[in-house]
């Protein structure tokens, strides 16, 4: 099954779902999972082309996994715990030339640590995060979900291989930027 795959990691936000079936409409081909199922991600491949994305809140060190609820408060998970689910899942991520990280705030502004180091040490590929929050919205009326970053923030990638750190507008990001240009309006 090849083509993108975006999975859920909030789970008790009804928004994120309804923001993320925005975001799937304009993709060609996407293969829509809730994450916390005991899924095979096993049959999924990016093909080399096609991105994975995590979506969900997060925060420069961890996802929410459960937002605060009348039965109580917020409870987070670490970008590795995440990635180590999803490998444990058979998941083969180096098939997806990079991971999205569809959240707030996941890439510090300065430094080299934060989610999508840990994501992108755990998984072997570029990570893409933003260093802010993150305004959500659609983009024309192709279904696609426009993601820009706020508050001055950028969006940056995270080489493992290399353990780099490069602003998406650099040079070495060309694919990565290209390939996101068909996801969001403002990479």
């Amino acid at each position: 099954m090849k083509g993108s795959l975006i999975i859920i990691v909030t789970k008790s936000d009804a928004e994120i779902g309804g923001r993320v079936f925005g975001f799937a409409n304009g993709l060609d081909q996407t293969y829509l999972k809730q994450f916390w199922k005991a899924d095979d991600f096993g049959s999924y491949d990016g093909g080399g082309t096609h991105p994975l994305t995590l979506v969900g809140h997060a925060n420069v060190s961890n996802f929410i996994k459960d937002m605060d609820t009348p039965l109580g408060p917020a409870r987070y998970i670490s970008g590795d715990t995440v990635a180590n689910q999803l490998i444990a899942r058979k998941l083969q991520a180096t098939t997806f030339p990079f991971c999205l990280i569809a959240g707030c705030s996941a890439a510090e502004r300065s430094g080299r640590s934060g989610l999508y180091i840990n994501v992108g040490d755990v998984l072997g590929i570029p990570v893409v995060a933003s260093t802010t929050p993150m305004a959500l919205g659609a983009r024309g009326g192709a279904g696609f979900l426009q993601m820009t970053p706020q508050d001055g923030g950028i969006w940056k990638v995270y080489y493992p291989a290399e353990q780099e750190v490069q602003a998406l507008s650099s040079s070495r990001c060309g694919e990565i930027a290209a390939a996101l240009q068909r996801y969001v309006l403002r990479p």
